[in-house]
């Protein structure tokens, strides 16, 4: 998978994680809701480092690029 993919399908994964997170606060889970936030923290951590090895990698990537 190509980084960039990879971003934004941490960014999906992020986003499903915060949607579930509220659901089960508005249930009454608040334990298990604070720890979907934090690993949705964690996973903007990683999604943000991973665009930045996508940054430096994008001007050996022309080839692969220049189809999307």
């Amino acid at each position: 998978m190509r980084y960039d993919k990879a971003v934004k399908f941490i960014g999906f994964c992020v986003s499903e994680i915060d949607r579930q997170a509220e659901g089960d606060r508005g249930r009454g889970r608040p334990k298990l809701a604070a720890k979907l936030e934090q690993a949705a923290q964690a996973a903007e951590v990683f999604e943000q480092k991973m665009q930045e090895v996508f940054d430096l990698c994008t001007p050996f990537m022309k080839d692969e690029l220049k189809d999307d």
